[in-house]
């Protein structure tokens, strides 16, 4: 059995570690052709991009096609993406993790079935609590 997984573009030659079941196709200097190095890579990022599909906007993965060349495309839909967002993009820093606490309490209150949830745990571990206290 053949398994694929990801080699990230950072590796300097990675067509070279990339196995995908097809023989190396070879120049008269004894180097991977182009269009197969191409290829591979092209399949290395697809890995990728499937590992993290959850967190692409739904926008740029409705564009991909997967057809030669798609990486452009994709890093092309992803910056326009976000010369779109409605605030300046940003890395995680410390003020995006305040305001992502503060989103996710003001979910929280919102949210009943949630609510529910943390109920009946504090219930429980107060049930479990006094049990233990018995013993």
């Amino acid at each position: 059995m053949i398994a694929f997984h990801y080699i990230g573009a950072y590796i300097s030659e990675r067509e070279k570690l990339i196995e995908d079941g097809q023989a190396d196709d070879l120049d008269s200097v004894n180097e991977i052709k182009a269009y197969q190095v191409a290829q591979r890579c092209e399949q290395s990022d697809m890995v990728m991009v499937l590992l993290n599909l959850a967190v692409i906007p739904d926008e740029v993965v409705q564009k991909i096609d997967f057809k030669r060349g798609w990486q452009k495309r994709f890093k092309r839909n992803m910056k326009k993406y976000k010369k779109s967002f409605p605030v300046r993009w940003k890395y995680q820093d410390e003020d995006l993790e305040v305001r992502y606490a503060r989103f996710v309490k003001e979910a929280e209150k919102k949210d009943k079935d949630l609510a529910k949830d943390i109920e009946e745990y504090k219930t429980e571990q107060a049930k479990a609590e006094k049990r233990a206290l018995k013993r």
